[in-house]
């Protein structure tokens, strides 16, 4: 038997665990981490997964979706990015 979803919902099934992911991560590195790790760029990634998830009504589940992978690259590259920072 199946349950229909709306897609508001659907895509917070998505960007609930991203953002909970990217939050534990920041955790686990600043606990482990001897670098100075700022933690507003995660915090902006968050407020833009739920807002990208609350889009999906407008934009289509798949574009929300899409929006929540654009947002985690480009979480990845900032990090990525303060890291050669920090090494110079």
């Amino acid at each position: 038997m199946e349950a229909p979803v709306d897609a508001t919902a659907a895509a917070f099934m998505v960007a609930v665990p991203v953002a909970v992911y990217l939050l534990a991560l920041r955790l686990l590195h600043g606990l482990t981490d001897r670098r100075p790790l700022e933690t507003w760029p995660i915090l902006l990634a968050i407020v833009m997964l739920v807002t990208a998830a609350g889009l999906a009504r407008v934009i289509s589940v798949a574009g929300s979706v899409l929006l929540i992978r654009v947002v985690a690259a480009l979480v990845v590259a900032n990090y990525v990015y303060r890291l050669g920072r920090l090494r110079r």
